[in-house]
């Protein structure tokens, strides 16, 4: 089978492997990238990686938290270029798409549903008609990808933050539980409250603690620890026990909880909640959402020098 360039940089982009251990990787794995990126992960030569780890498109994450602090809503809205995606009218409609999936409710579960529904800004048009008239403005497709909104229920003591990294490229959304009512305006809560954001966005874990990772995924990565381990050729018990002791960083890694504090690695986000107990009482992460623009999406990436000698090729004949 034979192996691209461009098979081989993707594995290499996504894994930050050696061309040449890239290239064995996909040869060994039949060109599956899945496979490819285990097996490099298994001699060693990788981290975990995904192919949404690339940013593919571009436009805005955007935020906004209602006027009592206890919903909040964070959506992202796609165009081709960062010029359209700085442009005001862009930034505008960016605004009102996160705007209207605040009022929208649960009753609105889809991007569809939204794009239907009278617009914050001007009941007599909808979503869909601003879309369409700004992309005839603009000369690009504006599309509305994804939102997801948070709202405590009643009776429960908490808030929901949020925070916009590099002006759009990354969005959190996070709600906290704190069990003191007085607690929500201490300036130590508060605090946490944004640290917690914060951290969500540079550590981008997948849950907020190892109780919530699903069995499936925890013995895919010990077989792997465990794999590992046996190839250095120790006994099977201490090769358990090496096994076990990465499954627990990887759980620092993964789990919100269990992360070093991005401020301060001396410290977990476990105990910072810890700390806030006194002054607070209970403090609990009840759920968050992280959206990164483009992961996930795909652009086409064109050769250039490639379609150029295709073309002179073609002029001559050839």
């Amino acid at each position: 089978m034979e192996i691209t360039a461009a098979q081989v940089k993707e594995l290499r982009d996504a894994t930050g492997a050696g061309m040449m251990d890239c290239k064995r990787a996909l040869a060994e794995n039949e060109a599956d990238f899945d496979k490819a990126v285990m097996w490099l992960r298994e001699k060693g030569m990788a981290k975990a990686a995904k192919r949404a780890d690339k940013v593919a498109s571009e436009g805005a994450v955007v935020s906004c938290i209602g006027d009592d602090g206890r919903s909040g809503a964070v959506a992202e809205v796609n165009c081709e270029t960062d010029f359209v995606a700085r442009g005001e009218a862009f930034r505008g409609f960016a605004a009102d798409v996160c705007a209207q999936a605040l009022a929208s409710g649960a009753a609105c579960d889809s991007a569809e549903a939204l794009l239907d529904q009278p617009s914050v800004s001007n009941a007599s048009r909808t979503l869909r008609d601003t879309v369409s008239e700004l992309t005839g403005k603009c000369g690009e497709k504006v599309s509305v990808r994804r939102f997801t909104r948070f709202a405590l229920a009643d009776g429960d003591t908490g808030t929901v933050a949020t925070y916009i990294h590099m002006n759009g490229k990354i969005g959190v959304l996070a709600e906290i539980g704190c069990e003191k009512a007085e607690g929500l305006q201490s300036a130590a809560f508060r605090e946490f409250s944004n640290d917690l954001c914060l951290q969500i966005c540079a550590a981008a874990p997948r849950w907020i603690t190892s109780d919530e990772i699903p069995q499936s995924e925890t013995d895919t990565e010990m077989a792997l620890y465990v794999k590992q381990a046996m190839e250095t050729g120790k006994p099977e018990a201490v090769c358990k026990k090496i096994a076990e002791g990465k499954l627990s960083k990887w759980h620092s890694d993964v789990c919100l909880i269990d992360q070093p504090f991005v401020k301060d690695d001396k410290q977990t986000v476990k105990g910072l909640i810890k700390a806030l107990a006194g002054e607070c009482g209970a403090v609990s992460v009840r759920r968050f959402a992280r959206f990164q623009l483009g992961e996930g999406i795909e652009k086409p990436v064109s050769d250039l020098a490639a379609e150029v000698a295709a073309e002179l090729a073609k002029a001559e004949g050839k």
